[in-house]
Order: C-alpha cells, then structure tokens, then sequence
C-alpha cells in the first residue's frame, strides 16, 4: 500500500509539503496509511465478536449478510487505504485519535466533520485543535474538506445518517435501526472504496507506463 501511494501522491504531496521525501515517506515521519471506512466498530475485531453481533440481529444467511461478507472483503483493499498526516502529541496521532476518540468510533465522516470546522478556525473539540495544529504542515494547504478530499479520490459528499453505532451498543430494543444503519453503511462503503479503487488504478497505470515497469503488468 505504502508502495503505491508514493507512486500515486508521491509528486502531489512533493509539491504540497516541499521538504516531504521518499525517505520521510517510508519511515511516516510525515505520513501514515489510514482506512477509510471501518470493520471493526459495527462488527468487531474478533471473529467471538462478529459472530455475536450477527446472532444478536439474526441476520445469517440474509441478503444484508451477504453484504456485509462483500464489504469485509473490501475494506482492507486499496480503494479504502489513505493518508493522514503522522506527526504526534505524546504518542497520540491523527490515526489513533479517530479510532479511539469515543465520540468518533473511528467514522471517516464525523472526522470530516471536525476537519471542516478546523479549516474554518471553528475546532471544538480540543484535543483534536491541538493535533491539527501540530500538523499544520500539511492542512495549511486546504481551505475546506473538499480541496482535501479531492487530492486523496475520496467522496466528500460520504455522510451517514442517524446515531453512529458502535457494536457494543448493540442491544434488543435497537436491532432494527442497527440493521438499517449496517445496509446504508456497507453500501455507501461497498461505492466510495470501488471508486477510489478504480481512480487509484487508473492514476497508478499513469505513473507506471512512465516508467520500465514491464507492459504486461498494466
């Protein structure tokens, strides 16, 4: 993945941070891969975890499943790995703060959100504030979330609706809205990572035939 992002953005982010290098790159210095949208807070990481929540929405053997199985097969292939910027604050990133930060559940959506508030000098939350700041090097580049959507292929219009589930708020009273959040979110997923995944491709082939890389690879 590393390999061919630097392929891809490699000359973008060149021209967006002029001291960035391949040498930076690999050792994320600056940058470090991200997923977009998230397994593991609706299902969990556990194959105890996923099999519970299934059960718990009696859902095998359900078109819904058959959908969720699809997007597990997605959602750790390129269309769904970005960059973030990798500077820290006592060992905290921007990675890591999204997918711990409770209230974010590790949804690229809330985080687009915070980011558009920052750009705008409109940051709430104040842990966040703090690690935008730190990596200013980067998102002083941008004026809104578009600009920075854009450079990484990525659908700045992806919003999802209602309460953001997390899989340990699964419960009887909630199981039908927990099903209809899972088919609006593996869906909107299932699209945005197939997008991304054939402009990734396509930008890739690009560069490539630039190159020696042999012809019968493209």
């Amino acid at each position: 993945a590393y390999a061919i992002d630097w392929i891809v953005w490699g000359k973008v982010l060149q021209k967006l941070v002029p001291d960035y290098s391949e040498e930076d790159f690999f050792q994320e210095k600056c940058f470090s891969g991200d997923t977009i949208c998230t397994f593991n807070t609706l299902f969990g990481s556990t194959d105890e975890i996923f099999t519970s929540v299934i059960n718990k929405l009696g859902i095998v053997n359900s078109d819904i499943m058959k959908k969720i199985d699809l997007f597990k097969n997605k959602y750790q292939t390129i269309g769904n790995f970005s960059l973030l910027p990798n500077k820290s604050i006592n060992g905290q990133t921007l990675n890591k703060y999204r997918g711990r930060y409770w209230g974010w559940k590790d949804y690229f959506d809330i985080f687009l959100s915070e980011l558009n508030k920052a750009l705008k000098d409109e940051c709430e939350n104040m842990d966040f504030c703090e690690l935008f700041k730190e990596n200013d090097f980067f998102f002083l580049n941008f004026k809104t979330v578009k600009e920075y959507c854009d450079v990484f292929f990525i659908d700045d219009s992806f919003r999802l609706s209602g309460i953001h589930f997390n899989h340990t708020m699964l419960n009887e009273k909630n199981i039908d809205s927990y099903k209809s959040f899972i088919i609006e979110y593996t869906t909107k997923s299932i699209n945005l990572i197939d997008k991304r995944s054939r402009e990734i491709l396509k930008r890739l082939k690009e560069e490539l035939i630039k190159t020696d890389f042999p012809n019968y690879y493209l």
